[in-house]
């Protein structure tokens, strides 16, 4: 009788329900980095970025960072910057609350299209969980995955409230198009948003003809599509000559869609420790089966087409990265996008098998099933902070240190030693000197593995010690 009244004040109250789950597990799982996590590699390169914008150096609304152009980000970081300073917590504790909110909307998303409450919390506790993608929670500069998923999923949600003849249809659609243009502002990732939310918006357009043909619909689309091919070309002119392109690192090449199915297993099962190239088409001809299988025992199913195109749009601006096999799995932070479609994905086909009293059972073992698979994906994820995240913390701090050292000494140049973390990188100790030593970037000299350099007089070398995992100066 306490179960049933419980859960009947638990289902009276549903979004308060998932936003507390997901805040719990959230919080859970990742509260810990607000202590012990630190800036490293690219986050001080967004850091002084966001002190340029800060000071007036460069505008929030033009400045690229790299090849990168996001508003969003430059006003984060211009944001942080002044108020919080190099306080990492802070930072870590945004990331964390970006993806509260992310499983929140995901879960009242999937609720405004199934009408399961019990489906809703199933998908606000996978999503919350994260699984393998965990990136944008552990590290601070990945978080513009999170935050083009939160804009992303707002987006969808509002445009759906739009089309189920709820109040404030107007309203609705506004959201819908101001969050899908801070996603664009975002990650260049979401210029796949405007087509989902037009495959998501079809069988409602189709279904009522004349609603399409409404001023504040038809005002809506020209909205998106004009920004959307905007952005389409903007994207084009900048990337057509960056790094990416002309050394071909990214390249459009169709013989990359073959991995797709088993990037899509990887949203699930924890393949990263398992896959090689023994057993790689082992599990691409099971997960091309199981899909072929779902999608044909379920071809009726429209939330199911609506999660699998999700996932797969997410996929398409990522998956041609030049790889070392033809299996390689993507990145953690470029499958938080992918995950969300693929939870609504299994969600539609759990909400299915409960339609069906004989398969009810089935249904719960599934959602069971995919719980026990994303804990197993955190354990994995735990592993992977033991053996990289505690070491790349590590040379943040220690990078933060020896800048505060480099303050205090403020020698004529720093001759950086080529042997050293991210030592490629060299625009992540720029950022932490200019922002934290104040010495500018002319200042700053990096040796390659054979070039010989003699120090002058109140010149320093920067080295890095293997053993003790730190930073440390040679005067002359």
């Amino acid at each position: 009788m306490r179960i049933l009244t419980f859960y009947k004040f638990i289902k009276e109250r549903t979004k308060l329900s998932y936003f507390l789950l997901s805040l719990v597990i959230s919080f859970v799982l990742f509260g810990w980095t607000v202590k012990y996590g630190f800036f490293f590699s690219d986050d001080f390169t967004w850091i002084w970025h966001g002190s340029r914008i800060a000071n007036g150096e460069l505008s929030a609304l033009t400045a690229h960072m790299s090849t990168f152009y996001s508003p969003v980000l430059n006003y984060f970081y211009a944001f942080m910057g002044l108020v919080f300073g190099l306080k990492a917590g802070w930072y870590f504790l945004f990331g964390i609350l970006v993806s509260v909110f992310t499983a929140f909307f995901v879960g009242l998303l999937v609720y405004k299209m199934t009408k399961s409450s019990f489906v809703g919390f199933v998908v606000v506790a996978l999503c919350a969980l994260v699984g393998g993608t965990y990136e944008p929670l552990i590290w601070i500069g990945a978080n513009m995955h999170s935050i083009t998923a939160l804009f992303m999923v707002i987006s969808t949600f509002a445009l759906l409230s739009a089309y189920q003849k709820t109040p404030r249809v107007v309203w609705w659609l506004i959201l819908s198009f101001v969050t899908l243009v801070l996603a664009l502002a975002t990650k260049e990732v979401a210029v796949v948003l405007p087509v989902i939310l037009f495959f998501i918006a079809v069988p409602y357009l189709l279904k009522e003809k004349r609603s399409f043909f409404y001023l504040k619909n038809v005002l809506y689309w020209l909205a998106t599509s004009a920004i959307s091919i905007i952005y389409v070309v903007q994207q084009y002119l900048w990337q057509r000559d960056s790094i990416w392109v002309t050394q071909e690192v990214w390249k459009f090449s169709p013989s990359s869609l073959i991995r797709l199915p088993i990037i899509l297993l990887d949203a699930f099962i924890p393949l990263k420790n398992i896959i090689s190239s023994q057993n790689a088409i082992v599990y691409f001809v099971i997960t091309l089966c199981l899909f072929i299988y779902s999608i044909y025992k379920f071809r009726n199913n429209k939330i199911m087409y609506i999660g699998l195109f999700w996932a797969v749009m997410t996929i398409l601006p990522v998956v041609f990265f030049k790889t070392a096999v033809w299996w390689e799995l993507l990145p953690s932070r470029y499958m938080y996008n992918v995950r969300i479609g693929m939870i609504i994905f299994v969600s539609a086909i759990i909400v299915e098998l409960f339609s069906d009293l004989k398969k009810k059972k089935f249904a719960y073992s599934l959602s069971v099933f995919l719980l026990i698979t994303s804990f197993f994906q955190t354990i994995a994820m735990f592993e992977t902070v033991k053996k990289e995240y505690i070491y790349v913390y590590q040379t943040g701090r220690s990078l933060y240190q020896i800048s505060l050292t480099l303050h205090e000494v403020q020698p004529s140049k720093v001759v950086v030693h080529w042997h050293g973390p991210f030592n490629n990188n060299h625009a992540h100790m720029v950022g932490a000197f200019a922002v934290i030593s104040n010495i500018p970037e002319e200042k700053i000299v990096f040796l390659n593995k054979n070039d010989n350099y003699e120090l002058k007089s109140n010149e320093v070398l920067l080295g890095w010690d293997d053993k003790t995992e730190t930073y440390f100066l040679t005067k002359n």
